[in-house]
Formats: structure tokens, C-alpha cells, sequence
């Protein structure tokens, strides 16, 4: 019997021990999922918010691109309403910021980044829609009846005031306002999102000290800076209309 008490002994802290691995071992193990888990979680929501980034930048390209070769030329002119033309509806493909997958950062302490990738998002559409409604207009009301008044009066190049005349105070109004809009707004969203590069990366870099965030460089500085307007000529004596065939 006194021989049976070790050999007891032995068994149950065996068992213990064996008992015992099993569970470090299983504790372990659930320990490293949750950290894998959490690495992948991580590493999604950083790939959400470089893809956030690449999308401001192209949204920044699509619009310096328009500003340079179409708005900078006339920026200055008073005529610029008249000489500036129409584009073909801008559909812009992968320019809209995935805000849905953001929303993680809202349990962060940068949840107000949220609210400025919404901002930049919003005006960049916003500039895209006011270029494709002057562009409308320009086609469907300024260009026939600007094509009546060279029809009718036999130049193929008239002054800015004649065609004025021609075309009526109203749409001379509607394609004034339409112009000066769009120069303000591509002007508020590329100031915007020229500041969003690095200030939207250094927010971004105090969530994930540990990841490489991406950010954009504004172009070369522009011949003429948002929000100084040079002198304007007399209104007499802006350009003609280019060449109507």
C-alpha cells in the first residue's frame, strides 16, 4: 500500500502536467491567432487609408491637369466666360474615396479624418459637377446661338461685346457665373487638397506609428497663384473670340 501512494502520486501530477502544457500550449495558440487577427485587421485598415490617399492625389492630377490647360490662359481676362470652351461630361473613373471603409478610424483619436477625406471628396465632385453643367451649357445654348450670330452676320471673328449682344443678357449672365464658379471652386478644392498631402499623412502616421503612409506633392507652383487675380484689361480691350468657322 505504501508503495501504491507514490505511484498515485506520480500518475496525478502527471496528469497535472500534462494537463497543464495542453492548456499553456491552447492558450498560446489562441494568443497568437488574436495577434495575427489583429496584424491583418491593422494592415487593412492601413491599405483602406494609402487607397484613401492615392484617390486625393488623382483627385489633386484630374484637376491641376484641367486648371493648366484650361483656365490659367483666361484666368485673368474679363472675357474669360467667352473664351473659355466645353468639355465632353467628365467622368472621372476611381476618383470617389471610400469613406465606408474609414470608419474604423471613428473609435480612434483621429475620428475627424473622417469628416476631412468627406470634405476633400465632396469638393472635388463638386467641382466636377459644375464643369460638366457650364460645359452643358455652353454646348446645348452658347454655341447655337453664337453659331447664329456669325451666320448672320458673315465674320468669322467677332468682339466680345457683339457677342454678347448676340447671345442675350441672360445667357450672357448664366455663362459669366457658371465660369467664375468653377474658377472658385477648382481653386478652393486644389488649395485644399494641395494642404491635404502632408497635413492628412502626419495624422495618419500618429494612428499607425509603425506603417508607411503615403502622401502627394503639389506640381511646380502654378504661373499664377489661387486668389491673386492680376490686373484686369479694360473691357474693350480683352482678345477677340477665336476664329468661329
Amino acid at each position: 500500500m505504501a508503495d501504491e501512494i507514490p505511484k498515485s502520486i506520480e500518475l496525478l501530477v502527471t496528469g497535472v502536467v500534462t494537463l497543464g502544457t495542453s492548456f499553456i500550449g491552447a492558450y498560446l495558440a489562441f494568443l497568437f491567432n488574436k495577434l495575427q487577427h489583429a496584424k491583418a485587421v491593422e494592415e487593412r485598415q492601413v491599405e483602406a487609408c494609402n487607397a484613401a490617399m492615392i484617390v486625393l492625389a488623382r483627385q489633386y492630377m484630374l484637376l491641376r491637369n484641367f486648371y493648366d490647360q484650361h483656365l490659367l490662359a483666361n484666368r485673368s481676362s474679363p472675357g474669360r466666360h467667352l473664351q473659355n470652351g466645353a468639355l465632353l461630361e467628365l467622368k472621372p473613373s476611381h476618383s470617389q474615396v471610400d469613406i465606408p471603409s474609414l470608419t474604423f478610424l471613428l473609435d480612434s483619436e483621429a475620428q475627424n479624418l473622417v469628416l476631412e477625406f468627406s470634405v476633400l471628396d465632396a469638393k472635388f465632385h463638386g467641382c466636377i459637377d459644375h464643369i460638366n453643367m457650364r460645359s452643358l451649357v455652353h454646348r446645348e445654348q452658347f454655341q447655337p446661338a453664337l453659331a447664329a450670330a456669325v451666320g448672320e452676320s458673315g465674320a468669322t471673328r467677332l468682339p466680345g461685346e457683339l457677342i454678347e449682344k448676340a447671345i442675350g443678357d441672360m445667357l450672357t449672365m448664366t455663362l459669366r457665373r457658371s465660369t467664375d464658379i468653377v474658377y472658385e471652386l477648382v481653386d478652393d478644392a486644389m488649395c485644399a487638397l494641395e494642404a491635404a498631402g502632408p497635413s492628412l499623412q502626419a495624422k495618419l502616421k500618429l494612428v499607425f506609428p509603425s506603417h508607411t503612409i503615403i502622401t502627394f506633392e503639389p506640381k511646380a507652383a502654378r504661373t499664377e497663384p489661387v486668389g491673386v487675380e492680376a490686373p484686369l484689361p479694360k473691357y474693350s480691350q480683352r482678345p477677340l473670340y477665336r476664329d468661329w468657322p
